[in-house]
Order: structure tokens, then C-alpha cells, then sequence
């Protein structure tokens, strides 16, 4: 599953979403294809990750 956040900076590290790596993830998932990327038009950045089952990542 693709999941796609559009927000400031500010709000992005707000919501714990800028230190992925120190976050608790539950263990049935796991977070690949992180990828932080400037919205041309407006102050604001896309964060796109993938979810995978980890079952299926296996």
C-alpha cells in the first residue's frame, strides 16, 4: 500500500513523520520507498512511503 502525506515541514516533524526511523512501527509492518520531495507550487513537501505485510516482504 502507498501512503502519501502533504504538508509542511512544521507539520511533518509534528507528527513524528520526519524520524521514521526512531518510530514505533508495529511489528506486522514494515516502511520502504521513503521518499521526501518539495512541492514546486507552495511551502509544503509530499513524504511517500510503501507498507508492506512483512509477512509478504519475507
Amino acid at each position: 500500500m502507498r501512503v502519501v502525506f502533504h504538508a509542511t515541514l512544521a507539520e511533518l516533524g509534528a507528527y513524528g513523520l520526519l524520524d521514521l526511523h526512531e518510530a514505533e512501527i508495529p511489528p506486522c509492518f514494515e516502511l520502504a520507498n521513503l521518499r521526501l520531495r518539495k512541492d514546486p507550487y507552495s511551502d509544503a513537501y509530499r513524504l511517500c512511503a510503501d507498507v508492506l505485510d512483512r509477512e509478504e516482504a519475507m
